[in-house]
């Protein structure tokens, strides 16, 4: 819910063994903003081992 004092994002879904690449930047009613991490960017591989039944099973 916007203007509830609660930070959310949502990354599309991606296929096992993708490599997602991501940084946060926040901006207030200022427009002043913060970038995270400073330089380069935050990372993570998807488990290629999760599949539909075990995401349903879990």
């Amino acid at each position: 819910m916007a203007n509830d004092g609660v930070w959310g994002a949502a990354i599309p879904a991606q296929n096992g063994g993708t490599t997602i690449n991501f940084k946060v930047v926040g901006t207030d009613n200022t427009n002043a903003s913060s970038t995270s991490p400073g330089s380069g960017n935050y990372l993570y591989t998807v488990s290629d081992l999760l599949t539909e039944a075990t995401i349903v099973s879990a």
